[in-house]
């Protein structure tokens, strides 16, 4: 029966089937997984180098990385009767992960798909290989095998259940001007992916120059910085007082509402950013009861709990009247005399650093760092003007990351829109010598 979101798609030579009847009809000219039963290999029988055996994991934005596969040797990878892919193959993440799908593109004679995935061989004669991968990345497949899922409380897809797929297949020379299409966008995609991945590298090289003194940057009158750093304890930064360097308070779930004081959780606590995600409330009540401290913008938080312990960030303006955080975090309200709240969080992304608060862990179940002995962490640190400048020149760098990330979201939504509409007929496409 084909699914109702697809009845509407009413345009004469474009195919609407099931993909059992475009195997019997050579559209599809193989369909196997790598459930290999007893051939599945060992651990022992993987080697440095030989045949590639991949699984899901491998398949990212439409790519296979070759990076994250295993290698068998030649005889053994003989041994295997499915999941045997070649180039070309469209191959489909069926189990945990559903629903990657990506072109194998290989100089190789074959490679060894694992438990995981399931390769689509297309008749070129009648199917572009590129527009099936797109069609599977497209709402109207997605909805197919969500809706499987919700049926069976399980993320997987059994290849028999794959058969059921309908696919909506128009002329090969439309299906091969739709994959050029998104194909191009992909390109930009793609493009985009590697600046945020290039600056990302290059953020990450400056922060271990600039903030362990390797590389020092120019004052306000144009000179590099000089002097040896001031050497302190963690606790001694803090602003004196109550509440400037204290844990989170003990928040238990007959406490969570739906809403009133913000609770930021260990989870919204990422390695130098802010994570606005799985909101969660307590009542002012509740508040009031507990008698929670309340956490400001522009507090520096600090994870007590793996993973990975210590990393820190500043509470950005959320728009929440009242904030507090769990007991698991730290929040540091920083002496500006001796150092700068920003400039902190950057010095614990350090993987360095992060090493070093591992280190300092305890907990037979759940590996954190008490306050006290985080404290008394001992920091190297320049003056407060070399600080700021520091933590200038990657916040810039912060920013830039940003825009390209935002271009590269608006770009996945643009490409996202135009597939509703190319893959479904809203928008046909003008074929070349029509």
């Amino acid at each position: 029966m084909v699914p109702s979101f697809l009845k509407e798609i009413d345009i004469e030579n474009w195919l609407i089937k099931p993909l059992k009847y475009l195997i019997s009809q050579k559209y599809i000219v193989g369909h196997l997984d790598g459930n290999h039963g007893s051939l599945y290999p060992r651990s022992n029988e993987f080697i440095d180098s030989g045949v590639k055996y991949i699984s899901a994991n491998a398949l990212i934005n439409g790519r296979v990385d070759f990076e994250k596969s295993k290698y068998l040797s030649a005889e053994r990878a003989s041994k295997f009767k499915k999941g045997v892919a070649k180039s070309g193959d469209v191959l489909f993440a069926h189990n945990a992960t559903v629903g990657p799908v990506a072109i194998l593109d290989i100089e190789e004679d074959y490679v060894i798909l694992g438990t995981s995935l399931t390769y689509y061989r297309c008749n070129l004669e009648k199917v572009n290989n590129h527009y099936l991968m797109h069609f599977m990345s497209s709402p109207s497949f997605i909805r197919q095998y969500e809706r499987i899922m919700k049926q069976t409380t399980r993320s997987q897809i059994p290849i028999t259940a794959q058969r059921d797929f309908y696919f909506v297949l128009p002329p090969l020379p439309e299906q091969q001007k739709i994959a050029k299409i998104l194909t191009t966008w992909d390109k930009a995609i793609n493009a985009t992916e590697r600046l945020i991945a290039n600056s990302k590298q290059q953020k990450k090289a400056l922060m271990q120059q600039l903030l362990t003194g390797k590389k020092r940057l120019l004052d306000d009158n144009g000179k590099p910085f000089e002097g040896e750093w001031d050497e302190f304890q963690l606790s001694d930064l803090a602003l004196s007082g109550k509440n400037n360097f204290t844990d989170g308070d003990w928040v238990e779930s007959v406490h969570i509402k739906e809403s009133g004081c913000r609770l930021i959780q260990t989870g919204n606590i990422g390695v130098g950013y802010f994570k606005n995600k799985n909101k969660k409330y307590i009542s002012q009540d509740s508040f009031d009861e507990l008698k929670c401290t309340e956490v400001h913008v522009g507090d520096l938080l600090i994870c007590r709990l793996a993973e990975p312990a210590g990393r820190a960030c500043i509470v950005p303006d959320i728009g929440e009247s009242k904030m507090l955080t769990s007991v698991d975090v730290i929040i540091m309200r920083t002496d500006t005399t001796k150092a700068l709240a920003k400039y902190l969080s950057y010095y614990f992304s350090l993987n360095h650093t992060l090493h070093r608060v591992s280190a300092l862990c305890g907990g037979s179940t759940r590996s954190r760092v008490s306050r006290s002995v985080l404290g008394k962490m001992k920091l190297s640190l320049p003056n407060v003007q070399e600080q700021q400048k520091i933590a200038t020149v990657l916040n810039n760098a912060d920013k830039e990351i940003e825009l390209l990330e935002q271009q590269l979201a608006d770009l996945q939504q643009e490409k996202k829109a135009l597939m509703q509409v190319l893959l479904t007929g809203k928008k046909r496409v003008v074929v070349d010598g029509c």
